[in-house]
């Protein structure tokens, strides 16, 4: 029997629940992708300026910089970036917004299926 072949990405997964991004971070490597974790979105944002990501992966509410913002940011200077935002407070205008601004897709907390994001990441 033949193995997919997975196509590896490159990947940053920030989200000031820790463990969260860690979950995150541990099923993306297990697939095959590189993944870079972090906790701290002003650290995620000085990463983000000096290396090229191709998916991002971020959480809407965090207490320095917000995923819409570091969304907003990674639109202006690193468009070629697929961006997904995970969020606990989804209603249909916030999700609207997001994507209008360029969000690939956001993502409801709590998930229902972490391994999901293998698939998703994959699928970009």
């Amino acid at each position: 029997m033949r193995r997919k072949r997975v196509i590896s990405r490159k990947v940053i997964v920030v989200d000031d629940e820790k463990m969260i991004a860690e979950a995150i971070g541990k099923v993306l490597t297990r697939a095959g992708h590189k993944v870079s974790i972090f906790s701290h979105s002003v650290e995620a944002l000085a990463e983000l300026q000096k290396t090229d990501f191709e998916v991002a992966i971020f959480d809407l509410l965090m207490s320095d910089v917000s995923g819409e913002d570091l969304l907003d940011w990674v639109r202006a200077n690193k468009p070629a970036t697929k961006v997904l935002i995970m969020t606990a407070y989804g209603d249909t205008k916030l999700r609207q917004g997001l994507l209008n601004k360029g969000a690939i897709d956001v993502l409801a907390k709590p998930f229902e299926d972490i391994f999901a994001f293998a698939s998703l990441v994959e699928g970009l």
